[in-house]
């Protein structure tokens, strides 16, 4: 089975479970209910557990929930050192480590969850630079942690190199930089991080090829449709979700300095916040009031060998015959009946 995992916020003390095995007939399976599960924020599945930044009734901190058995899911334990997701904020795991952003801790920590039962604190660094950090993601090889500070609208930068003792770097402001809530770095060129927002409608492109000196590069905009593109989601290392004003927009991001809009899905109830991957298709959860789910299949048809779009038609110079991309294949138009073509792209 596949499952879509979906927390609650403000008085909702709780996390419903869905089973999206079949995307056209997704099912509630599970829900479960604690006080330290209010306004939750940054989810991160992992094996047989689940992590949730949240404020929670009393105390802020990690929730860890084991999810060994979807169906049935169990409250672990919270983890709540040095105001560890304090305002809620997003979360990343890489190896052992958890990477979250506080709002009202204006910076983030760093959480050993080698053993998920009993988190321990690494490192953790505040920073009026990060004032209000949101959205947090992490490129462990160059040593940096880049960080959405909703409250001054800045894309702030982390040493985690020594991740005992994170250390604050810089932050840069930008008009493509506004209330942002959300970071990706680039999966297979870490060069490029895109921050998504709450108060422009555009999702910036920064370059982080210096970490220490990052620059505004471009942004990524789509009318009406991409309003306050809260939450971003990156799907199958090629494609960029973006949220927007009932619609759900998908990016070509093979270049990741100049992404390309390959599809969008209109017409929805108002979409807003991050998106979860299942096999082939994206779940998305809609705004605060409205606890909807949408299944979207994404795939895309193309050739590649080269890359063309289905329908398209070109000159094939090395076989020196014209060719149409039918979805598939490059086929031959003429007698010739050569195709060529790895088959298609999505």
């Amino acid at each position: 089975k596949n499952f879509a995992y979906l927390p609650g916020w403000n008085s909702d003390d709780e996390l419903n479970v869905f089973d999206v095995s079949d995307p056209s007939n997704i099912t509630h399976a599970a829900r479960i209910k604690n006080s330290n599960l209010r306004n939750s924020w940054g989810i991160v599945a992992d094996g047989d557990y689940l992590y949730i930044c949240a404020t929670g009734t009393s105390t802020p901190g990690i929730v860890v929930i084991d999810i060994s058995n979807a169906d049935d899911p169990s409250y672990v334990t919270q983890f709540n050192g040095s105001n560890t997701c304090q305002g809620a904020g997003d979360l990343v795991k890489v190896g052992d480590y958890l990477y979250a952003a506080g709002y009202d801790q204006d910076g983030m920590s760093i959480v050993d969850v080698s053993d998920p039962t009993s988190p321990s604190l690494v490192g953790s660094v505040t920073n009026a630079g990060m004032d209000g950090a949101t959205g947090i993601d992490v490129d462990v090889d160059a040593g940096y942690a880049y960080i959405a500070a909703y409250n001054n609208n800045r894309f702030a930068v982390v040493d985690i190199s020594t991740p005992s003792t994170p250390t604050y770097s810089t932050n840069i402001s930008d008009a493509s930089i506004n209330n942002p809530t959300t970071i990706k770095v680039h999966p297979t060129n870490p060069n490029y991080v895109y921050v998504g927002n709450g108060a422009v409608n555009r999702v910036a492109i920064v370059d982080v090829s210096t970490p220490t000196s990052p620059s505004v590069s471009g942004f990524l905009s789509d009318g009406t449709n991409m309003y306050n593109p809260e939450g971003l989601h990156i799907y199958d290392d090629t494609t960029l979700i973006v949220p927007g004003n009932g619609a759900l927009m998908a990016y070509d991001i093979t270049d990741a300095a100049a992404p390309t809009q390959i599809d969008a899905l209109i017409d929805l109830t108002y979409v807003q916040h991050d998106a979860v991957a299942g096999d082939g298709v994206i779940f998305a959860t809609a705004d605060d009031t409205n606890d909807y789910i949408v299944s979207w299949d994404i795939t895309v048809d193309g050739c590649t060998g080269p890359a063309e779009s289905k329908g398209s038609i070109i000159y094939n110079t090395d076989e020196n015959v014209m060719q149409y991309c039918n979805g598939t294949d490059l086929v031959a138009i003429g007698p010739d009946g050569v195709t060529t073509g790895s088959g298609c792209t999505g």
